[in-house]
């Protein structure tokens, strides 16, 4: 149980690891690959992190009446952000 209870500070501190390390990994990146390439890499990863995490977790793919809704949360979502 000991070990358990390291696992929110554990899980802190690599959240606030890697959030601070995309700031350089994205300033050092950026005139190489420019604004675009970027921005949908960065959207892959998270689309394939979400992936895995969604079969893992054994989530089911959403019903065709729902694409529509999804497409427009996305749309929005990515142009708001």
């Amino acid at each position: 149980m000991p070990a358990r209870r390291l696992l929110v500070p554990l899980a802190l501190a690599v959240t606030i690891c890697l959030w601070a390390g995309a700031f350089v990994a994205i300033r050092a990146a950026l005139p190489d690959l420019g604004y675009a390439t970027l921005a949908s890499g960065r959207l892959l990863v998270a689309a394939a992190t979400f992936a895995l995490l969604a079969r893992r977790l054994g989530i089911t793919l959403p019903d065709r009446s729902q694409l529509p809704l999804l497409a427009a949360l996305g749309a929005t979502g990515y142009t708001g952000y």
